[in-house]
C-alpha cells in the first residue's frame, strides 16, 4: 500500500493491532475485582450484590467457603460469579478469590456490607493516583442508639488504627507482595493485612465521603457489649 493512503477495510496493520493490545490493557488495569467471602449468607448476599454499582469497569466473585445453605445459588441469582471451597476460612476464601480475577485493584468486602453509591468510583480514583490501599466510612444498617454508637465506635477505632472493617481495597501488586491473607487466622484477618501493607510501604487513603454500611446482626444477636469484649480479646 502506498504511503499516506488509508488501509482498506479489514486490513488491520500493526499499528492498529498495538491500539487495541493498548486498550484492552488499559480496560484491565481500570478493572475493580470485587472478592466476596461467604459462610451462611443466604439471607444477604443477594442485597449485597444488588448493592455494587459504578461506572468503573469491575467484576464480583462470591467465594462460598464452607456453606451448607444456598449462599452459592443465591449469588449466582444475583448475577455473580461463584467460587465454592469446603474450608470455612475467609482468608483461604479471598486468596482464591483474588487468584481468579484479574483486575489491578482488588476489593475485599464482607457478605453483609452493602457499598452506596459512587464507592466504587472513589475507589478507582483514589488507588493508585492516592493511595495503594484503604478503607471508606463505614455505618450501621439500622439506626437504633446502640447500633449507631457501637459502629461510630468501631468507625474510630478501626481509623486511628488504619484498619478496617468489612471494606479493604488495595493494589494487585501490594497484595501479592504481601503474599495474600495468612490463612492460619481464623479472624482478624484485615487487621494483620492492613499492617503488612504499611510496613511494605503502601500508602494508606481513607475514603470518607462514601459510605459502606455493616450489619449489626452480630451485635443485635449476642449482644453489644457482650460482642464488642469478644473483639477486644481478640
Amino acid at each position: 500500500m502506498a504511503p499516506g493512503l488509508p488501509a482498506g477495510p479489514g486490513a488491520a496493520g500493526p499499528v492498529d493491532a498495538d491500539a487495541a493490545a493498548a486498550h484492552a490493557v488499559e480496560d484491565i488495569l481500570a478493572m475493580i475485582s470485587i472478592v466476596i467471602p461467604a459462610y451462611q449468607e443466604e439471607g444477604r448476599i443477594g442485597s449485597t450484590l444488588r448493592a455494587i454499582a459504578g461506572t468503573v469497569a469491575h467484576e464480583v466473585v462470591v467465594v462460598a467457603n464452607g456453606c451448607t445453605d444456598g449462599t452459592a445459588a443465591a449469588a449466582k441469582r444475583a448475577g455473580a460469579r461463584v467460587i465454592e471451597t469446603p474450608i470455612a476460612n475467609a482468608s483461604h476464601a479471598c486468596n482464591l478469590g483474588a487468584g481468579d480475577t484479574i483486575g489491578d485493584v482488588l476489593l475485599f468486602l464482607n457478605a453483609d456490607t452493602q457499598l452506596a453509591a459512587g464507592t466504587l468510583d472513589a475507589i478507582a480514583g483514589a488507588v493508585p493516583a492516592r493511595g495503594d490501599f484503604g478503607t471508606c466510612r463505614i455505618c450501621p444498617d439500622r439506626a437504633t442508639m446502640p447500633a449507631l454508637l457501637t459502629a461510630a465506635l468501631l468507625a474510630f477505632g478501626h481509623r486511628l488504627a488504619g484498619t478496617s472493617l468489612g471494606v479493604l481495597f488495595c493494589t494487585r501488586a501490594l497484595f501479592e507482595r504481601a503474599g495474600g491473607f495468612d490463612e492460619r487466622l481464623v479472624a482478624g484477618e484485615a487487621n494483620v493485612m492492613n499492617a503488612c501493607f504499611r510496613r511494605l510501604g503502601g500508602r494508606h487513603v481513607y475514603l470518607g465521603r462514601v459510605t459502606a454500611f455493616t450489619s449489626m446482626r452480630r451485635f443485635e444477636h449476642l449482644g453489644y457489649l457482650r460482642t464488642q469484649l469478644a473483639r477486644l480479646r481478640r
